[in-house]
């Protein structure tokens, strides 16, 4: 994905949803926020990691930055922000990598497989 700094126009709510889709394998749930607005400076994401917690992260041209634990709650504004999703996934959720592993051995399996039948 192109780094979201040099980017001029965002769709800050379609870029949300990709990159949901790109995690979508190792969260509970996943979801925009309802409460909070998403338009053209930022959007609110709702986050249920494979372990449990739940976040409320913010989307901005800075990057991911989580603002709440718990859905829908903004509490604070994070110094830490991370520059993709998969940056943001490492520091919440642990389960994270064994799940991308496991997604990655699948797939690279799937590979092999086909290659094996050609």
């Amino acid at each position: 994905m192109e780094p979201m700094k040099e980017r001029r126009d965002i769709d800050f709510v379609e870029e949300a949803r990709q990159n949901l889709k790109e995690v979508e394998y190792a969260l509970s749930e996943g979801c925009l926020s309802t409460v909070h607005p998403n338009g053209t400076e930022c959007v609110h994401i709702n986050l249920t990691t494979l372990e449990g917690n739940k976040f409320c992260v913010r989307l901005s041209r800075m990057g991911f930055e989580v603002v709440g634990t718990g859905h829908d709650v903004v509490t604070e504004d994070s110094s830490q922000v991370f520059e993709t999703v998969y940056a943001l996934m490492n520091h919440i959720s642990p389960g994270y990598q064994s799940a991308f592993h496991s997604k990655l051995a699948s797939k690279l399996g799937q590979v092999s497989q086909s290659r094996d039948e050609t």
